[in-house]
Formats: structure tokens, C-alpha cells, sequence
């Protein structure tokens, strides 16, 4: 073998390795373009005023609906598109006309986009009397679950938000 040989074995030595980094440096990449968007849906509760439950996406992009459930009971409403909360206060037996509390509410439905540091209203128990009946609202926290299933604009990886039942 020639000087030449060797040189050229080294050239495509090099070549190689220069292909094999820069394929490495695409999937890293990749990966960080994936994280770089990854959504984190939180919800956050407050009782000092009657409930009310925030859902806010504390992550870096946005987080896409893909199914929300109401769990009540072993019973489960899936993707509810009108009111589910009157049947449901009444099912608990703490109607609102009744109990008197005011309620207000968002339904979030599936292909919805909750862009990076929104905050969305998820539900909201306002009492309308001075004595309000404090069970009431502990009857709403322990027995109605919400569950929100939602992913990443990349559509890869699903994402779980579960609130109440505490």
C-alpha cells in the first residue's frame, strides 16, 4: 500500500465520523425541539370563598385536548358538550336551588388548545347565603373527579390532568 491508500482510507474515515456526529446532533435536536414545547396542564384549588378549581398549562408549550371525563360514582361523562353539573349537584344531593350556591363552569373539548401560562375557570361553587352549608362543597371535592387527557403539538407522547376526589 501507497501513502495515497492510507490517505484516502483516512479521508473516508473522517467522513464517516463526521456523518455519524452530525446524524447524532439531528436526534438531539429533535429531542430538545420536543421538550422545548412539552405542556404541563395544572390545576390549582381554591376553598377560601366556596371552590373553585384553575386549570393553568405551566408548561413551555401548548397542551391539545384529546377526551375530558367527569367521574361521579363509578359513573363516568365523556366529553359532556352541555351542562353535566346541575345533574350531577343533584345526584349528589346538594342542589344548587336548594343548597343555595351559584356555579359557573368551561367544558373543555377535545382538538381545544390551551396556550403556554393560560388560565381557564374549570369549575367555580359560589355561595349565595351567609350560612352556607361548608358540606356542600366537600361533598363536591370528594365525589367528582375531572379528567382531562391531552398531548404536545408533536401528538407523541399523552398527558394525563386529574382533579378532585380529594
Amino acid at each position: 500500500m501507497e501513502i495515497s491508500d492510507y490517505i484516502a482510507i483516512c479521508s473516508v474515515v473522517i467522513a464517516l465520523s463526521a456523518m455519524g456526529v452530525a446524524i447524532w446532533q439531528g436526534y438531539l435536536a429533535r429531542i430538545h425541539n420536543q421538550l422545548s414545547v412539552q405542556p404541563k396542564l395544572q390545576v390549582n384549588t381554591d376553598i377560601r370563598n366556596g371552590l373553585l378549581y384553575t386549570l393553568e398549562n405551566q408548561g413551555l408549550g401548548p397542551a391539545i385536548v384529546k377526551s375530558f371525563f367527569i367521574h361521579i360514582d363509578g359513573k363516568t361523562i365523556e366529553n359532556p358538550e352541555e351542562d353535566p353539573f346541575q345533574i350531577i349537584f343533584e345526584g349528589l344531593e346538594v342542589d344548587p336551588f336548594v343548597k343555595k350556591f351559584g356555579y359557573e363552569f368551561h367544558l373543555p373539548t377535545v382538538g381545544t388548545t390551551y396556550k403556554a401560562g393560560l388560565e381557564k375557570r374549570l369549575l367555580e361553587v359560589t355561595p349565595a347565603i351567609e350560612d352556607f352549608d361548608r358540606n356542600v362543597l366537600k361533598i363536591i371535592r370528594q365525589k367528582i373527579v375531572i379528567q382531562i387527557d391531552y398531548s404536545c403539538i408533536y401528538d407523541k407522547v399523552n398527558y394525563q390532568c386529574l382533579i378532585g376526589g380529594t
